[in-house]
């Protein structure tokens, strides 16, 4: 879990943390970094590490919930009937912060993408979709978050070669032929 107020100090430490926790996984899976690991790169004591985060993993899921949450700021502009166009931007959005999806993926921990696509939920802005504060909800919610992330993983994985409507385009075709 993290705690992140609003407040010039407090950001300025959750920045360094977030630093320190990048430097560390370009030698480190996060199962092997130590809070240790991370103050020493971020130049932060562990006081200040624990009171903002409980573990490595709580910064990583800090640094995904701020990109879900940018990303639904950039999306305020679109039309909300318009879902192919969101799902074009959503992956646009995460594909030009790629470094923060590969973090994810290198540490063995691409669910936190899905966790913060439950959390901040983009469908809500994309119409059709008052299901999303019930039961069948969270099983759109969850289904959207892993596309996504699964979307990701391959681009990724295949040198980031695909454009975003390419990738709808795939996804479209899948939709209509398997679904």
């Amino acid at each position: 879990m993290y705690r992140i107020i609003d407040d010039k100090r407090v950001e300025a430490s959750v920045r360094k943390i977030s630093e320190g926790l990048r430097q560390c996984l370009q030698q480190k899976r996060i199962d092997q970094i130590s809070v240790s690991d991370i103050t020493k790169a971020a130049d932060v004591s562990r006081a200040t590490f624990y009171r903002l985060f409980d573990t490595p993993t709580d910064v990583l899921s800090y640094i995904c919930d701020t990109f879900a949450r940018k990303s639904m700021k950039e999306l305020s502009g679109l039309r909300e009937d318009n879902r192919k166009d969101y799902f074009i931007q959503i992956l646009r959005f995460w594909m030009t912060n790629s470094e923060v999806a590969e973090m994810l993926f290198r540490s063995g921990k691409p669910h936190i993408i899905e966790n913060s696509f439950e959390k901040y939920p983009l469908l809500s802005r994309m119409g059709k979709y008052d299901l999303l504060d019930s039961e069948s909800g969270d099983y759109i919610k969850a289904s959207f978050g892993s596309v996504i992330g699964s979307i990701l993983y391959v681009w990724i994985k295949h040198g980031k070669k695909e454009s975003p409507e390419q990738l709808s385009g795939l996804f479209e075709e899948f939709c209509n032929n398997f679904i």
